[in-house]
């Protein structure tokens, strides 16, 4: 893991895809989600994601693509999920 990430957030997750020459597309043939899921996802539109036990399951599926233990990355994105969740809505 790179040393520089305090915190998994979509966008790292894509800086991660990325940095490994990987489009969505191949994500989502490694791991069989939808390219929608996991672009929202790497946009942390949570309102278009599952609900939170699917998206915790897309997220496992998602750092082991990238080669990554999932538990950080499951940690530092459900804690963004629920504080985004848990806001009123407009």
């Amino acid at each position: 893991m790179p040393a520089e990430i305090t915190e998994f957030t979509g966008s790292v997750l894509k800086m991660l895809r990325e940095q490994r020459g990987l489009t969505i597309q191949n994500i989502a043939d490694i791991t069989k989600l939808g390219g929608r899921h996991l672009e929202h996802i790497e946009d942390e539109t949570y309102a278009k994601l599952p609900v939170r036990p699917y998206l915790r399951g897309f997220l496992v599926l998602y750092a082991k693509a990238l080669g990554y233990e999932p538990e950080r990355i499951l940690a530092d994105y459900l804690k963004r999920y629920d504080a985004a969740m848990s806001m009123p809505k407009k």
